[in-house]
């Protein structure tokens, strides 16, 4: 299958030489949703970057740093359905850490200006902030864009501005997910019971 790379360069421009109508036709860092995290990565190196982040626990957060690898990206996360022993991979995310909310939203704003003619099936959501949902205090936010495809599965570009009192760092991420995922992550992965 062709598979589109999405790389940012150092002007965080979207690069595509065709038109895309699925998110498994997109690589970050040569991953894809619907990779097996095995092909890139040894059973033991997921589960020591394997996070906990979710209060209700159907998928599997990881993140991987600054490996050798990544050539655009300072970390690459992903999650995979829980007791998956094949670690197939259902969100995709490519990280920047960018401390600046401003800078941040910058370069959104080109990421978004390169996207949108890839996607032109897609429906697009403007871009809109929202709270953080696993900061209970509502001050963390993230500014965001995303293209839903045919198939319910979503792209998003967002700035995550965490608020000093939480524990997180502020970053651009690329994100690829299934429409499963998506459902889950806005729905119930906060929850305190689903």
């Amino acid at each position: 299958m062709k598979r589109i790379l999405l790389i940012l360069v150092l002007s965080l421009n979207f690069q595509s030489s065709s038109k895309a109508d699925q998110i498994n036709e997109i690589s970050i860092e040569g991953l894809s949703v619907g990779d097996s995290a095995l092909t890139f990565f040894t059973k033991e190196n997921i589960d020591k970057n394997t996070f906990d982040y979710y209060k209700i626990k159907t998928f599997v957060p990881v993140q991987m740093d600054k490996l050798d690898f990544f050539k655009t990206y300072d970390a690459v996360d992903f999650a995979y359905r829980k007791n998956d022993s094949k670690y197939i991979i259902t969100s995709l995310n490519g990280i920047l850490l960018i401390n600046d909310p401003v800078e941040c939203e910058k370069k959104l704003d080109q990421i978004i200006l390169d996207i949108s003619p890839v996607f032109n099936d897609a429906i697009e959501i403007e871009k809109a902030q929202i709270i953080h949902d696993s900061d209970p205090s509502g001050k963390s936010k993230i500014i965001e864009k995303q293209w839903v495809l045919t198939n319910g599965d979503r792209i998003l570009v967002q700035c995550y501005n965490f608020d000093a009192s939480f524990n997180s760092q502020n970053h651009l991420s690329v994100s690829l997910r299934t429409k499963e995922f998506h459902e889950f992550l806005r729905k119930i992965a906060y929850k305190d019971n689903a």
